[in-house]
């Protein structure tokens, strides 16, 4: 195939228009950004990192805790990520979609009365010693839980991560 000058022309403007992105519509968008520098708060320093602060985090292991301890599933799920990491202690593990996540909780997880209760004062890596880490970058929180299960003497690992915005969200969690 032999290119004429106008199919050559064409080729490099189709070539730039898709190097550039382009909007076909020949719609045009134009950002003016302006940056403001002040002093910060050392207390959000953390936030500002990507990295929520210390009292956000603990805002959300309430809510989560509330929410477990209600059994109210529409309020954990709305709490979870896209998937969620269910583990089995020294067995089985692998994400699930939230929907699965809901089902599993209901039906295995809290099918007990007593309520879920956070022990904070228990650290999870004396639990779990080097068997599993807990300390992954994008891991905001891990919390130590008792009354899990049908007779609520199940204990649980809670994992809340970041997303890549910052955002919190309980990612997880090893029974």
């Amino acid at each position: 195939m032999r290119l004429t000058p106008a199919s050559l022309s064409l080729l490099v403007l189709i070539s730039g228009i898709m190097a550039c992105n382009a909007p076909s519509t020949g719609i045009t968008a134009t950002t003016t950004v302006t940056a403001t520098i002040a002093p910060t708060d050392p207390s959000a320093t953390d936030a500002i990192a990507g990295i929520p602060a210390a009292s956000d985090t603990e805002a959300f292991l309430r809510q989560l805790e509330d929410a477990l301890a209600a059994r109210d599933l529409t309020a954990a799920q709305s709490l979870m990520g896209d998937a969620f990491f269910v583990s089995y202690w020294q067995s089985d593990s692998g994400a699930i979609s939230t929907d699965s996540a809901v089902g599993v909780l209901r039906n295995d997880f809290l099918s007990g009365s007593a309520a879920v209760l956070f022990v904070p004062e228990i650290n999870p890596s004396t639990i779990v010693g080097d068997s599993v880490r807990l300390d992954d970058p994008g891991i905001a929180a891990t919390v130590f839980s008792t009354g899990w299960g049908e007779a609520a003497r199940d204990h649980a690992i809670l994992y809340v991560a970041t997303d890549l915005n910052g955002a919190l969200y309980w990612s997880g969690l090893i029974y």
